[in-house]
């Protein structure tokens, strides 16, 4: 196995592998990232936009396109999601604020991470998805998950120098109240496995470790295992290491299954409204919430909307709304229209941090998406937030 967290780092990150060296080196290097992330946060915040709009736009492409040219289109969203993760990675270099889970379906969130697998493993490995046929939605923070996911690639792959196969499967696990770790109940369970030389009874004991690592080097700092385990367990997940020398080694990763909602594909009567200041991707969303069987009035400005609301005989259910518009704020907007109508739900979207500099604070009921997301994250969300003002409502729906 390797050291995982070295990757993309200068050489004074690797000038120690004790806790006190490193801990001082990277205090330096993320005052650093935090500086360049403060300069470049107005560029990401418009880019994350734009990049919304190409990813999206090229997936249902690929859904809808003929056969002979399909490749073209799967290309531009190759490199559109390539993009985003460029995009994601400059907005958190080191940001120390805590990271901001969704509402996920998990197959579709490492479909989107296969390539850069592949491209991490290398052309002597060969990797292998079987996901489980129904929907396993997670509530995670997706950027970690990712991040954590092409961690185990990169030991994968030092552990199989002559090539091998690294596979990744999902299915649906029932965890009993007999687990020592996880709570009971069930879970997303995603089992990611190589062919490689495997661990030996010690690398095993303190594979978790922050500061342990097989490599010789002295400038090595583990195999960033703690900070997977990390990831999961800030959705009440787990994971779980078997391995054996010379044969191979398995994680098990949890992450709590979140029901999908049981609810009316019938929409009719029911208003979303949207308030986004980017025009081109304004528009797409709009015409993927109609498309969903909901009424939207949708405005760049909170002027705007609310002429609209006045003059619709719909009372919205849902808003979704932009944190940062130009001259305005989508929060002010939202606390005014929930004044007048207590039961409208409210989803907010950015493309900053959650909780970075100049972000309000967001009530504590309302999900929050961090731009680029997916129209089907999008959907899952807005479902949810549907399910739960109708079973609060009294209504028939429910999860």
């Amino acid at each position: 196995m390797v050291d995982m967290s070295g990757a993309g780092h200068s050489a004074e990150e690797h000038q120690t592998a004790t806790p006190e060296g490193a801990s001082a080196v990277e205090s330096r290097l993320q005052s650093r990232e935090q500086a360049l992330a403060r300069e470049s946060g107005p560029i990401v915040h418009d880019l994350n936009n734009f990049l919304m709009v190409v990813e999206n736009s090229a997936a249902l492409l690929v859904e809808r396109i003929e056969e002979a040219n399909r490749p073209c289109a799967e290309l531009i969203l190759r490199t559109a999601r390539a993009a985003c993760r460029l995009a994601q990675q400059l907005q958190h270099a080191g940001s120390a604020k805590p990271p901001q889970p969704q509402f996920c379906d998990l197959n579709l969130l490492l479909i989107g991470e296969l390539d850069m697998v592949r491209t991490v493993v290398g052309d002597s490995v060969q990797v292998e998805f079987v996901p489980d046929p129904a929907t396993l939605r997670v509530y995670v923070e997706p950027f970690h998950l990712q991040e954590a996911l092409l961690n185990l690639a990169v030991n994968a792959r030092e552990a199989m120098p002559s090539g091998g196969v690294f596979s990744i499967a999902t299915q649906l696990a029932s965890i009993s109240e007999d687990d020592a770790e996880l709570a009971p109940g069930d879970y997303a369970h995603i089992q990611i496995r190589d062919t490689g030389r495997g661990m030996d009874e010690e690398a095993r004991a303190r594979a978790f470790e922050p500061y342990f690592t097989t490599k010789e080097s002295p400038g090595s700092r583990g195999l960033g295992l703690a900070a997977v385990r990390d990831v999961l367990r800030l959705s009440q997940g787990a994971i779980r290491l078997s391995s054996a020398h010379s044969v191979g080694t398995s994680f098990d990763l949890y992450l709590p299954l979140v029901p999908s909602p049981r609810i009316s594909p019938d929409h009719s009567g029911k208003l979303v409204l949207l308030l986004e200041d980017s025009d081109e991707l304004r528009r797409m969303l709009e015409g993927f919430i109609s498309s969903q069987g909901f009424h939207v009035l949708a405005a760049s400005n909170a002027g705007e909307l609310l002429e609209k609301v006045q003059a619709s005989p719909l009372v919205p259910q849902v808003i979704i709304a932009d944190v940062h518009l130009h001259g305005a704020s989508g929060t002010e907007l939202v606390a005014k229209l929930r004044g007048a109508n207590r039961t409208l739900k409210s989803i907010f979207i950015s493309g900053d941090l959650p909780g970075g500099d100049g972000m309000p604070e967001l009530p504590a009921d309302a999900p929050f998406l961090q731009k680029p997301f997916s129209l089907q994250t999008l959907a899952g969300t807005l479902e949810q937030v549907m399910v739960v003002s109708a079973t609060k409502s009294g209504g028939a729906e429910s999860i």
